[in-house]
């Protein structure tokens, strides 16, 4: 079986989920500085028999 998926790197997507949950963005600034400048797509998968 293969497993994947790809991260979210979109700052508007990241402030968009933690706004409706009530989360100041401040908070999380510096994590969220480098995607408010660009971040490319990250993503991945995995072989293997546990999945």
């Amino acid at each position: 079986m293969v497993a994947g998926g790809q991260r979210p790197h979109r700052h508007a997507d990241y402030l968009a989920t933690l706004t409706p949950r009530g989360e100041d963005p401040q908070v999380y600034e510096g994590g969220l500085a480098a995607f408010a400048h660009g971040m490319p797509p990250h993503g991945g998968f995995a072989i293997g028999l546990e999945r």
